[in-house]
């Protein structure tokens, strides 16, 4: 019921905004351009200023739209999903299928010829921010809208003679949006409002991937709501603030473990990061046995025991080499994957709490001396993520060992919102890493 409230509310003020709309025909100010921000160099997003708004997740905002000049322009339009643009939004010319034949990015039920792959989130392939802007630049998450709008003060204004809000930080910096529009078959509603995508697409409890999320204003209001995922909307990128070397937090443990505050990969304690599977260091986009590193279920070239091996290998290793460590090899030397003896310390000294951060569903872990570590619940990957929001897969360094005789598993610890605990999960999985040094 959620998202069809979601959608009556974007259609009411579609229909409201739209009778106040220009022609159709208007010219985009600034003379709005289908070319890259950067276009002679489009791998280097520095080309456009990126604005430090002292948001608690760091993140700096773009100062002008994708494919804009100026911050006043408007810029280019994409559908969700989408990385070049259009001349008309339809169901008919969606990249990914059509209402209820979706081939990417949605439920079951949902997908052509049975197809789902429960994906909520553009992979970076597909977000307009990443291919048009270089590395380092994406779309906003919802909860990124979120945090904007809850840290800044917004005010409908001009700039330069162009209709938008401004959104001003305590630091006292600042971004315009200008009031872009949105595109179907033609250009609509730009002056009256602004249509903003989000890199999320509509929860699974909403049983509805027609929709993402995405950031809409006008003159008098402004929310977060459901909109049409084939529709041209304004895309402004955002990108990571360099994080401190030293986001490492001392839980006061006997051992004297520090423990990363964020996952390898992610740029916020809440971030979900990368999925690994044990002993790789980059992430797939699929994890399965057969493109397994370090071979096949009873033909493992690395860490077996007698009779797990290809050609009668084995070399009984249990814990990760260096080189083989996920968190060592993108977090540099000191950073490791924590073994199965770190993740029992941790939990024997910390109080678990099922919460939320900035949206995200998760696990607060806090010790006795008042330090905290969030671990989001980012789920797992094997053909597609599945179980985020649900629970938490994070990887130890620690292979089950030889006496369980199943060179297969891993120790691994999960959590969901009742319960967590250190069990045995498939080495060729994709699992968070939580990084200890």
């Amino acid at each position: 019921m959620k998202t069809k409230r979601a959608f009556l509310w974007l259609a009411t003020m579609l229909l409201s905004i739209s009778l106040l709309a220009c022609d159709d025909d208007s010219v985009l100010p600034g003379g709005g351009s289908d070319s890259p921000d950067n276009p002679g160099d489009p791998s280097n997003p520095t080309a456009v200023e990126w604005v430090d708004l002292g948001l608690p997740s760091g993140l700096k905002w773009a100062s002008q739209n994708v494919g804009a000049n100026r911050p006043e322009d408007y810029g280019n339009y994409y559908a969700w999903g989408e990385t070049t643009t259009k001349s008309t939004y339809t169901d008919a010319n969606y990249r990914f299928g059509s209402y209820g034949a979706y081939t990417k990015y949605c439920y079951s039920g949902w997908g052509l010829n049975g197809f789902f792959d429960n994906k909520t989130t553009l992979d970076p392939a597909d977000d307009a921010a990443t291919a048009n802007m270089g590395d380092g630049a994406r779309t906003p998450t919802y909860a990124e809208w979120q945090e904007l709008i809850s840290h800044t003060t917004s005010t409908w204004t001009t700039r330069n003679g162009v209709k938008g809000r401004l959104f001003t930080a305590q630091n006292g910096k600042s971004i315009f949006l200008p009031a872009a529009g949105y595109k179907r078959d033609a250009l609509a509603a730009d002056g009256q409002g602004g249509w903003y995508s989000s890199s999320s697409l509509t929860p699974i409890e909403e049983d509805n991937p027609a929709y993402i999320w995405h950031f809409f204003f006008n003159s008098s209001s402004q929310d977060i709501g459901g909109g049409g995922r084939t529709d041209g909307f304004s895309v402004r990128a955002v990108r990571p603030s360099n994080p401190p070397a030293e986001e490492w937090v001392d839980l006061g443990l006997p051992s004297g473990r520090l423990w990363a505050s964020h996952n390898v990969g992610a740029t916020t304690p809440e971030g979900y990061g990368n999925y690994y599977a044990w002993g790789e260091t980059t992430p797939k986009s699929t994890y399965t046995d057969a493109n397994y590193r370090f071979g096949s279920y009873g033909a493992y070239t690395k860490y077996c025991y007698s009779g797990w091996g290809l050609n009668g290998f084995f070399d009984n290793k249990t814990t990760l080499d260096p080189a083989d460590d996920a968190a060592t090899a993108n977090m540099g030397d000191g950073a490791r994957t924590p073994t199965y003896e770190e993740w029992q310390e941790l939990l024997s000294h910390t109080t678990s709490t099922w919460t939320t951060r900035n949206g995200v569903y998760g696990r607060q872990l806090t010790a006795s001396n008042g330090k905290s570590i969030f671990l989001p619940a980012a789920g797992y990957k094997r053909d597609a993520l599945a179980a985020d929001r649900q629970g938490g897969w994070y990887s130890s360094s620690s292979l089950t060992p030889i006496e369980e005789d199943n060179p297969a598993y891993i120790w691994h610890f999960f959590f969901n919102s009742s319960s967590q605990d250190i069990g045995g999960g498939g080495r060729t999985d994709g699992f968070s890493v939580r990084a200890v040094k």
